[in-house]
């Protein structure tokens, strides 16, 4: 079966509510995953769709907290005021 790459962000209240507490660290997509209880696909579509992350020499992705914090608020306002 094949997946469908997710074009909006629509995320889920507990990550609305637990995102603003995420630390000023890089975050693995494991780590986050599990921080905010959101599947590893649905950050990797959101990162399709602009959330900020960076790749180290071996090419592992990490995402700074409070930087997705900040991403997801814009992608949510965003989201809203052009629907």
């Amino acid at each position: 079966m094949k997946r469908h790459a997710a074009t909006r962000i629509r995320p889920s209240h507990a990550v609305i509510v637990r995102a603003p507490g995420l630390l000023p660290m890089l975050y693995t997509l494991r780590e986050l995953s599990e921080e905010l209880d959101i599947a590893i696909p649905t950050l990797n579509d959101w990162r399709a769709l602009g959330l900020p992350n960076e790749r180290d020499a071996r090419g592992h992705v990490y995402i700074e907290g409070r930087t997705f914090a900040a991403w997801l608020n814009r992608a949510r306002f965003w989201a809203t005021s052009n629907s």
